[in-house]
C-alpha cells in the first residue's frame, strides 16, 4: 500500500475497450489521488468504475485481480456493515491457539523440506514468518509485532508467549466487511479470561500469571466499543454500541446500537441506508487504526453514488473520511460518482471531475465547481417533462422489489439506455401476487398510463398478458439471485467457506474468482448437497454476462423459487444468518462480480426498456 506521499496522483490508461469506452479516458495526464466525479446519465460513470473492477483499464499500471492488488467497488447502498446475527463469544475464545498449531505445522513442513536447517538457524524462523504471510494467517507486520512483544523468534513462542501477545483477530481481513461482533467478542473474552487469571493470582494460584489492566490495555487496546463510540460521534451518528456484557460464553450477543436520545436498541440491520454507510466507515476507520496488522485495504476504492441518500452532513463527513484518512493517510486511490449537487458542493474543488458522453477524452477535471455542477443538469429539461423515460414495473413482492432494483443499478449503465426502471412490489407485507400485477397493469394502462409494466414469475404460463415480461430461463427471482455460481462467491467473500470445499485452491480469493476457469467447479460443488435422487438432473447450458456458459441442472431453474431457497438453506446452513439472502447476495455478490450475473437477467430489462 503507497504512503500518502506516494500516492500524490493517479494514472488511467485503456487496456482494451469495455462497452462505451473505446479510448483513454483521460488525455494521458494523471489525474488527482481523489477524484469526484459528474456527469448527466448517460455519460459512462458506472461504466467507467466497471471497466476498472473488470480490469479494462489500468490504475498506475496495474489491473484489478493481478496479485497483490485490489480493487474494490461499491454501489449505492452496498458500503454498509456485514450482516450478523446473534453469536458467543466461544468460538473466539482460543483464537491464538488456532495461530500455535499452524506455526507448529509450517515449522514441521520447512523442515521436513529443507532438512539442513536447524532449530537455531534464523532462516528457519523466516522460512515459517513467509509459510504464515502466504497463508494469509497474519501480515508480517503482525509477525514482527509478535516477535517484539515476545522477544523471541517465532519458532521459539511458547503458549504463554501465544496467549498474552497473539493479535486479537487472526488473518487478514477486509476493512470493509470487518465482523463487529466478532472484534467485540474477542476483546471481551479475552478481558475476562485476563481478569479469571487476575483473581486466580489472588488467590495464591501458583501458575496464574495474568497482564495488569494496563499492560492488557497497552497490547490490545481501550475497549473496542468505546473507541467506535467516539468515532461515532465524530462523524456525526447519536449512537452508541452495546457492549457485549457477562462472562457467559454461551450467551448469545447481537451488535445493537442505543440512540443516546431515547435509550431504543436497532439492530445495525434496521438503520436507515445513510446510517448504515456511516457505520460501515466507522468500522473501516477504526481497522485502519487500530487492526493495521490485520488488515488489507484495497489499492482502489471505487465507490458508485454511495453518497445516494445521505444527509448533507453526512456527506460531509464521508468526504473527509475518504480524503484525509484512505487517500492521505493509506494512500488508497479513489473514485467516488455522484448525482447530488450537495457532494458536488462540499467536495475539494481539486477533486471535482466529468464525464461528457463525447468526445474523447471523456474523464475531464472540472475547470470550477460551477461546471460540475452544470453538468448534472445536463438534458434535465427534457427528462422532466418525458415521462416515458421513467416506466414503472410492479413486481410480486417486495423482495422481488429489492432485488430487481438492485440488479438493475448493477447493470443498467451498460445497457445504454436513457430509460429507467423504478420497481414497485404489487403489495406489502405478503399481499402481493401476480394477480394483483397483472391488475394493477391492465387498470392503469386502461387510463391512458403506457409507462407501466408487470414482471412475474413464469410459473407455468405459455405466454403473458399484454406489457407483462417474466424470465423464461427462470422460474423466479429466486433462481436468478441464487444462481449456484454466485453462491459459491458469496460464501467465499463471506468467508463461510473454504475455498477447497469449492474445490479450489487453498489460496483463491473471491475477488480473483474466474468464470470461465472456475465457474463449473464452483456450480458442482454448490448443486451437491442440495440436490436430490428426484430432481431432473438434466445439465442445461447457461450463458453469463462474462461471455461464458456453465452447465446448470434443469431443476435448479425449474424448481419453484421460495422452495428452492429453502433447499439451499438447508443444503448450507451457514446461509442462515441472513435476514434478507436474496437481496444481500445481489447487492455484495453480484457487486463484487456483476460478470457472473446471468444473461437472462439483462434479457428481461431489455424487454421492459423496449
Amino acid at each position: 500500500m503507497a504512503t500518502g506521499s506516494e500516492a500524490n496522483t493517479m494514472k488511467l490508461d485503456l487496456i482494451r475497450p469495455f462497452l462505451s469506452l473505446t479510448a483513454p479516458p483521460t488525455s494521458g495526464d494523471e489525474v488527482e489521488p481523489f477524484i469526484v466525479l459528474s456527469g448527466p446519465n448517460g455519460s459512462g460513470k458506472s461504466q467507467l468504475l466497471e471497466a476498472i473492477q473488470q480490469g479494462f483499464i489500468s490504475v498506475d499500471g496495474q489491473v484489478a485481480n493481478a496479485p497483490h492488488f485490489v480493487v474494490r467497488r461499491f454501489v449505492a447502498n452496498q458500503l454498509v456493515p456485514p450482516s450478523e446475527g446473534a453469536q458467543g463469544s466461544q468460538q473466539y475464545r482460543d483464537s491464538w491457539v488456532n495461530l500455535e498449531s499452524n506455526v507448529t505445522s509450517f515449522r514441521a513442513q520447512v523442515e521436513g523440506q529443507e532438512p539442513g536447517l536447524s532449530a537455531d538457524h534464523d532462516d528457519l524462523d523466516a522460512r515459517v514468518a513467509a509459510r504464515l504471510v502466504e497463508a494469509r494467517q497474519l501480515t508480517m507486520s503482525a509477525v514482527e509485532t509478535l516477535r517484539a512483544n515476545a522477544n523471541k523468534r517465532l519458532i521459539d513462542l511458547d503458549a504463554e508467549d501465544y496467549r498474552r501477545h497473539a493479535p486479537l483477530i487472526g488473518g487478514i481481513r477486509d476493512p470493509f466487511q470487518f465482523s463487529i461482533a466478532e472484534l467485540f467478542l474477542s476483546y471481551h473474552s479475552r478481558k475476562e479470561r485476563n481478569e479469571f487469571q487476575q483473581w486466580r493470582l489472588e488467590t495464591g494460584k501458583p501458575d496464574a500469571s495474568p497482564m495488569s489492566d494496563g499492560e492488557f490495555e497497552n497490547k490490545f487496546g481501550p475497549p473496542p466499543w468505546e473507541v467506535l463510540d467516539e468515532t461515532l460521534k465524530v462523524i456525526g451518528l447519536d449512537y452508541e454500541f452495546v457492549r457485549p456484557d457477562g462472562p457467559e460464553e454461551n450467551r448469545p450477543y447481537e451488535v445493537k446500537l442505543r440512540h443516546l436520545g431515547t435509550g431504543a436498541e436497532v439492530p445495525t440491520a434496521a438503520l436507515s441506508s445513510g446510517e448504515k454507510t456511516l457505520v460501515a466507515i466507522a468500522m473501516t476507520l477504526f481497522s485502519g487504526a487500530r487492526m493495521g496488522d490485520s488488515i488489507e485495504l484495497p489499492h482502489v476504492l471505487l465507490l458508485d453514488e454511495a453518497d445516494s441518500g445521505l444527509h448533507p452532513s453526512m456527506v460531509k463527513n464521508l468526504l473527509t473520511v475518504v480524503r484525509d484518512i484512505l487517500v492521505a493517510t493509506y494512500g488508497v486511490k479513489v473514485i467516488l460518482t455522484t448525482h447530488s449537487p450537495t457532494t458536488v458542493a462540499l467536495a475539494p474543488e481539486e477533486s471535482l471531475y466529468v464525464m461528457r458522453r463525447s468526445p474523447d477524452p471523456r474523464l475531464l477535471k472540472a475547470r470550477d465547481r460551477d461546471e460540475a455542477l452544470n453538468s448534472l443538469t445536463v438534458g434535465l429539461s427534457t427528462l422532466s417533462v418525458r415521462v416515458e423515460n421513467r416506466r414503472t414495473v410492479f413486481v410480486e413482492s417486495e423482495n422481488d422489489e429489492q432485488c430487481y432494483h438492485e440488479l438493475f443499478r448493477i447493470v443498467g449503465a451498460s445497457m445504454q439506455t436513457d430509460f429507467s426502471l423504478e420497481f414497485v412490489a404489487s403489495g406489502r407485507g405478503g399481499q402481493g401476487n401476480s394477480a394483483a400485477v397483472l391488475r394493477l397493469v391492465k387498470e392503469l394502462r386502461s387510463r391512458g398510463n403506457d409507462a407501466v409494466w408487470g414482471l412475474v414469475d413464469r410459473d407455468d404460463r405459455g405466454g403473458a398478458a399484454p406489457h407483462i415480461v417474466f424470465n423464461p430461463e427462470r422460474y423466479a427471482i429466486e433462481n436468478l439471485v441464487l444462481d449456484p455460481l454466485i453462491v459459491g462467491a458469496f460464501m467465499l467473500r463471506e468467508g463461510l467457506v473454504a475455498p477447497p470445499r469449492l474445490g479450489l485452491s487453498d489460496d483463491l480469493r473471491h475477488l480473483h474468482l474466474d468464470g470461465r476457469l472456475h465457474g463449473q467447479t464452483i456450480v458442482d460443488a454448490v448443486c451437491a448437497p442440495v440436490t436430490s435422487s428426484s430432481d431432473d438432473i438434466a445439465l442445461v447450458d447457461v450463458a453469463y454476462l462474462g461471455d461464458f456458459q456453465l452447465r446448470l441442472p434443469r431443476y435448479w431453474l425449474d424448481t419453484r423459487g421460495h422452495d428452492l431457497e429453502d433447499r439451499v438453506i438447508a443444503a448450507h446452513p451457514q446461509l442462515r444468518r441472513y435476514r434478507d439472502l436474496s437481496s444481500t447476495i445481489v447487492s455484495l455478490g453480484f457487486g463484487d462480480h456483476p460478470a457472473f450475473i446471468p444473461k437472462s437477467a439483462t434479457q428481461v430489462f431489455a424487454a421492459l426498456l423496449s
